[in-house]
């Protein structure tokens, strides 16, 4: 997974936040639910499938490297990228639709769905898609906290949590009526300021621990701060237990646990689906593959806020468009769903 702290500092300047308060703050449940159900009337509904894009969207240079594709500066084709894509799809999708299911993770996922209100292919949508370009099965499913991260590693990281949330702002931001969503990104709004609109000196060397192991982790290729900001969901619908900002042991645990793992990658679908009811007016909510862009892409809430823009001053009736995973997701969403029918 692509998301990175960074994303919010990249929302900051994209939004102009200028002014002395912080402007999360003001994303309580009241303020979240007003602003849905003003949109209400008029929401937008993105239905399933990929509508007209016909083709799979461009790879990203890492993922063509990965695929080991050449890169003599010549771009494939997207008919090209199609026709790998299908052969891609149908190598490797029974292959980690099998690892999964011999790990109960496609009945738990179709659990969850239930919990969460969801369709599954939220939740196994950003597995397949980041083990079918970026990463291997057998490799994800397997990987350990105990092979990734010394204890030294983890303690150093929650020390470097701790001085950016034990401050006046960063517990402002913890104490504030808002979703652990918001908190997140309060403080991260919050550090960026502190220190000159530049939050690499309190953030950037997170991961400068062991010289290894940057990144994105396990079975959803998530980064461990993010953890914190679906917790309170994960707590609520999943019942797992809550921890706190400062213990990085915790996410770090849970990212090599590939079953709690499903239940925060339903919760991040459900925030993205919000977000964007509540920002630009529109309901992805049956369109799994761009949740799954989303999963992939991250930054939700700005990519929501340019949505809005577009439908209010562009064009009306813009939708999101998915990126080549979320292509892929819905370009093989019957084949994903005749297994999960198999699989109850």
């Amino acid at each position: 997974m692509k998301k990175s702290i960074f994303l919010c500092l990249i929302l900051v300047r994209a939004l102009a936040f200028a002014q002395d308060a912080n402007p999360f703050l003001k994303f309580t449940p009241q303020y979240v639910k007003s602003a849905i159900d003003q949109k209400q009337s008029s929401m937008a509904i993105v239905p399933a499938g990929n509508a007209d894009i016909k083709l799979i969207p461009e790879f990203p240079l890492f993922t063509m490297m990965r695929l080991g594709l050449s890169l003599n500066g010549v771009a494939m084709s997207a008919e090209s990228r199609t026709e790998l894509a299908e052969k891609l799809g149908q190598q490797k999708i029974p292959e980690i639709l099998n690892k999964l299911n011999n790990e109960g993770l496609l009945k738990e996922a179709i659990r969850l769905g239930q919990i969460y209100n969801l369709d599954p292919l939220h939740i196994l949508g950003p597995i397949i898609g980041e083990n079918s370009f970026n990463g291997f099965i057998d490799r994800t499913i397997q990987d350990s906290y105990h092979k990734m991260f010394q204890s030294s590693d983890i303690q150093k990281m929650s020390e470097k949590m701790a001085a950016i949330v034990n401050t006046a702002g960063g517990q402002e931001c913890l104490q504030s009526d808002i979703a652990n969503y918001w908190k997140w990104r309060c403080i991260v709004f919050y550090s960026a300021r502190a220190s000159n609109n530049s939050n690499a000196d309190l953030i950037n060397g997170f991961y400068n621990i062991t010289g290894k192991n940057t990144g994105s982790f396990g079975l959803g290729q998530i980064q461990p701060f993010l953890l914190w900001s679906l917790n309170d969901i994960v707590v609520e619908k999943a019942k797992y237990e809550k921890f706190q900002v400062v213990n990085l042991e915790k996410p770090m645990r849970i990212i090599f646990n590939n079953k709690e793992m499903l239940a925060y990658i339903a919760a991040n679908a459900v925030a993205s689906i919000q977000i964007y009811k509540m920002m630009a007016g529109v309901d992805i909510s049956q369109n799994p593959g761009l949740t799954t862009t989303l999963y992939n892409v991250g930054d939700e809430y700005r990519r929501a806020y340019m949505m809005n823009e577009q439908r209010t001053k562009i064009n009306p009736q813009a939708l999101p468009q998915v990126n080549y995973m979320g292509w892929y997701i819905n370009h093989f969403a019957s084949q994903i769903r005749t297994v999960l029918q198999k699989a109850k």
